[in-house]
């Protein structure tokens, strides 16, 4: 059974979601501190762009987590599709 969109579980908004993003194979991606850097300013560009509250964020080396705050589901599906497409940029 395929896992319900994220428009079904969390209607149009506005919300608050705590989001866990791992990265292929749980690799140790973020474990060079210029990756996190690297990280970090996507986030701030893309919370602009999507008008998003991060209120909390914690990068490990094998994944990181948000808890985010959104007006519009779209917005959520578009910031987390250009944060997690981040490391495709170096």
């Amino acid at each position: 059974m395929p896992r319900p969109s994220r428009h079904a579980v969390l209607g149009d908004g506005p919300g608050t979601v705590h989001v866990i993003v791992r990265f292929v194979n749980r690799e140790h991606f973020l474990e060079q501190e210029p990756l996190k850097e690297v990280l970090y300013a996507s986030l701030c560009r893309n919370k602009k762009r999507f008008d998003i509250k991060v209120y909390a964020y914690c990068f490990m080396s094998s994944h990181y987590h948000l808890d985010v705050g959104f007006e519009a589901t779209h917005k959520l599906s578009g910031f987390l599709q250009a944060v997690t497409a981040w490391h495709t940029a170096i």
